[in-house]
């Protein structure tokens, strides 16, 4: 065996007890795709969906979504991420200063179905839109899912938006943003 080889497997092994993420530690750490078009866009929401599911359905003491904050931020747009940071940071204050999005935005939903089919892709003028469907065994109080918003930026894919039956993510968090009496999270990302 090479001194390369081992070198390589001891930096991976070190890599991987300090939770640093890796292709081998995080399958969504892999290669972003290569490609601008649809087959590709629906890859990367399936991925997302694959990871972020299990996790809105764990047990947590936050927000689920803030897993994407912490873990995965490079799959949303530099202004969703501004914008649900400072959502996230308004929540998590003691005296309420605004009003702020009081549903998993992913999947928009208080109560999480088990799985979520990523459906069909449409194009429009920045990207992608993809239909997402909650599955959920007695579908009685479940409304329908979110459309996620792609774009591919800088050779990978990332969220722009979630497009809801009354509004968009972006539009409420602003909405939110823009009422706040903190007068420094007022216009943060919008």
């Amino acid at each position: 065996m090479s001194f390369r080889v081992v070198a390589g497997g001891v930096a991976l092994l070190a890599a991987f007890a300090c939770g640093e993420r890796t292709a081998v530690a995080d399958k969504s750490a892999s290669t972003p795709p290569a490609r601008n078009d649809s087959a590709s866009a629906h890859q990367f929401a399936q991925e997302f969906y694959e990871w972020y599911t299990p996790i809105a359905n764990g047990p947590h003491n936050h927000p689920a979504y803030w897993e994407v904050l912490r873990q995965r931020p490079e799959v949303l747009d530099s202004a969703l991420l501004t914008a649900l940071r400072a959502d996230s940071g308004a929540n998590d204050q003691s005296v309420a200063t605004r009003e702020s999005f009081n549903a998993d935005p992913f999947l928009m939903s208080q109560d999480p179905c088990p799985s979520y089919d990523v459906g069909s892709v449409r194009a429009d003028s920045s990207g992608y839109r993809i239909a997402i469907t909650p599955k959920c065994a007695d579908m009685t109080y479940v409304n329908g899912g979110p459309t996620v918003r792609v774009k591919f930026n800088n050779g990978r894919w990332q969220i722009v938006d979630l497009v809801y039956e009354k509004g968009t993510l972006r539009s409420w968090l602003c909405t939110y943003a823009k009422a706040d009496l903190n007068p420094k999270r007022r216009s943060v990302g919008c």
